[in-house]
């Protein structure tokens, strides 16, 4: 699991790898494992390592850093795009909450406003102070286009990346239905694969989860895959800012 492949000066939640080190990560997975698409790792059938390559919330950078990597490894990878922020040039909450406020406060503030819906969270920052500068924006609709024209599947991460259980039902169907519906238009093809904003589900969410079309989804559970795992709960690792070698020896843990 990954989310961007930038270099920042502010990173609390761990979610930037330098381009660098992508490239660096890549190779190493290509020498270790064999690289599949995501709709097929659960058929994947290896005497070694089989992976898929995923990532969250939809960066601009997922396309402008990103898949030139993957497209030069020929390595498919998954990107589950929150479908709400496509073009909307603002970054998303959590980069605006690390420019407001330093990582004493962050983390706290980060845990509490996660569950809230959309419009308080907005309203919280709004009373943190001014909005200033934020690196990192999501993608646009023409970024979009052209990452899914290349070898990257693109996933849904609902319409506005709320904590999903915390939602009313129909709210919580709209979400994820909605994102599945505005995203197909956006790419004109059919999408298979699904991913829990910050890793929350319960059964009601799975099921709305299979009812909207989907077939596969991923949580943040670290864990391999296996024959017990459920297409609609499958475990990922979160991949650092590691060099290769640390990334190495992950996975040796791992496994």
């Amino acid at each position: 699991m990954y989310h961007r492949v930038a270099t920042v000066d502010s990173d609390p939640l761990g979610l930037c790898v330098a381009t660098e080190r992508f490239a660096e990560q890549l190779e190493l997975l290509q020498s270790a494992a064999r690289i599949v698409p995501l709709g097929e790792i659960t058929r994947a059938r290896s005497n070694g390592l089989t992976v898929a390559i995923t990532f969250d919330d939809g960066y601009a950078d997922n396309a402008l850093a990103a898949a030139p990597l993957l497209e030069a490894h020929d390595a498919p990878a998954t990107v589950f795009v929150v479908a709400g922020a496509v073009g909307s040039g603002r970054a998303f909450w959590w980069d605006r909450l690390a420019a407001l406020v330093g990582l004493d406060r962050y983390w706290p503030l980060w845990d509490r406003l996660r569950v809230l819906p959309a419009e308080r969270i907005e309203e919280e920052l709004q009373a943190l102070g001014p909005e200033t500068e934020t690196d990192g924006r999501p993608l646009s609709e023409d970024e979009l286009a052209a990452l899914a024209a290349g070898p990257v599947e693109v996933g849904a991460h609902t319409l506005t990346h709320q904590s999903l259980p915390a939602l009313p039902a129909e709210e919580r169907r709209r979400e994820i239905a909605g994102s599945r519906e505005r995203l197909e238009e956006l790419v004109d093809r059919p999408l298979d694969a699904f991913a829990y904003p910050y890793g929350d589900y319960d059964s009601a969410t799975v099921r709305l989860v299979k009812r909207s079309g989907f077939r596969t989804a991923c949580t943040i559970h670290e864990n391999r895959l296996s024959r017990l795992s459920s297409r609609f709960l499958l475990p990922r690792y979160p991949v650092r800012d590691w060099p290769a070698d640390e990334l190495e020896r992950r996975l040796a843990t791992w496994l």
